[in-house]
């Protein structure tokens, strides 16, 4: 499975193979390259970095061009708010294959 994980300090505590960003601009650099992971993961905070909108952001253009992103997406950012910030605006690019999850049962921190 390729996993996207756009987080600026947790990992895996399984120590699955990811991907990983630590910010947004990392995370479509990525994605420019190459689109193709069967997960994306989504963090609502990003540090120092800001937070994901620009990352949300991105996948609303490339779906509004026709390409949108085939992956599912997990939320797992520890912000309620951020959580529902996140979803709505996939539901509204499009996206409907996505699912928050409790980071705790499988990222550090």
């Amino acid at each position: 499975m390729k996993i996207l994980l756009i987080d600026d300090e947790r990992n895996f505590l399984d120590n699955r193979e990811a991907t990983v960003a630590r910010d947004c601009k990392s995370a479509i650099e990525i994605l420019k390259e190459d689109a193709k992971f069967d997960e994306i993961w989504l963090d609502y905070s990003l540090g120092r970095s800001g937070d994901i909108l620009d990352a949300l952001f991105y996948f609303e253009e490339v779906a509004k061009a026709g390409n949108p992103i085939d992956t599912k997406f997990v939320i797992h950012t520890s912000s309620g708010s951020g959580a529902h910030l996140i979803e709505t605006i996939l539901k509204e690019a499009g996206y409907s294959n996505m699912e928050t999850i409790n980071y705790r049962k499988y990222l550090d921190h």
